[in-house]
C-alpha cells in the first residue's frame, strides 16, 4: 500500500498529472513508488514491518509527500528555494523514523500506558509542540 497517491501530489502541487505534462502522470507513479520504497528501506533496517495505518502511517505518508513534492518540483525545474524545502522536509521524515522507531512500529503502539490510542509516547521533558 502506498503511503500516498497521484491525487495526494495534485493536491498539493496545485497541478494535474497527465500523459501531456511536465513530469508525467507515469513518473509521478514512479517517484510515489521509489520513494516509498526509500522509507521502506529505513523502516526494515529499523526492524519495522511498514505500517497501513494509525499515527505512524500518517506521518510517514507525510513524509512520503514531501519526498514526491521534491522531485516534482526537480522535474519541473521550480526554483531551488521550493526543491530545498521539501527535500529539507523529506530528509526529516526518514532521520525522524532512525531516530524515534517506536513511533512506527505498531507493535509498540499503546505499550506503555496499555491504552490503544495511537499517539506518540512522549519522553519525560519533551514537549509535543
Amino acid at each position: 500500500m502506498a503511503y500516498c497517491t497521484v491525487a495526494d501530489i495534485e493536491g498539493y502541487s496545485g497541478m494535474t498529472f497527465t500523459t501531456e505534462t511536465r513530469p508525467k502522470k507515469a513518473a509521478v507513479e514512479t517517484m510515489i513508488s521509489d520513494n516509498e520504497g526509500k522509507i521502506n528501506a529505513e523502516l526494515t533496517k529499523q526492524g519495522i514491518t511498514p505500517p497501513t495505518s494509525g499515527y505512524g502511517f500518517t506521518a510517514l505518508k507525510q513524509t512520503a509527500q514531501y519526498c514526491v513534492l521534491a522531485d516534482v518540483c526537480r522535474a519541473n525545474h521550480t526554483e531551488s528555494e521550493t526543491v530545498d524545502k521539501y527535500a529539507d522536509l523529506c530528509t526529516k521524515g526518514i532521520e525522524d523514523i532512525k531516530k524515534n522507531p517506536g513511533l512506527y512500529d505498531a507493535s509498540m503502539i499503546g505499550s506503555i500506558s496499555g491504552s490503544t490510542k495511537e499517539e506518540p509516547v512522549y519522553d519525560w521533558d519533551e514537549k509535543q509542540w
